[in-house]
């Protein structure tokens, strides 16, 4: 499990400043109506419910942040079209056949 230290600076009624082990974001907005948050890892906005402990939130991930994305499998090299053609006959003729 994960330790998450953060530290909330209210520098007026709408905006915020949370600071973080590994950096910081600004928000804007108020309690009971959302927030919208700007940091390094892009835009996140942040809707209140009338249900205590309920909200809606999406976010937008800042161009070049690679981080929670899944790595890209290497592709194979290209085929020739002949080679592939042949394969899918052969695997075609060869399920008939059997």
């Amino acid at each position: 499990m994960q330790l998450r230290i953060w530290k909330r600076i209210y520098l007026s009624s709408f905006v915020r400043l949370n600071l973080y082990t590994k950096g910081f974001t600004i928000s804007f907005g108020h309690r009971g109506i959302g927030w919208i948050t700007f940091g390094q890892r892009g835009i996140r906005e942040t809707l209140d419910t009338p249900l205590p402990g309920v909200y809606f939130s999406e976010g937008q991930q800042a161009r070049g942040d690679r981080s929670g994305q899944h790595q890209k499998r290497p592709t194979a090299a290209p085929i020739n079209e002949e080679v592939r053609k042949s394969r899918l006959e052969a695997d075609f003729f060869g399920s008939v056949q059997n």
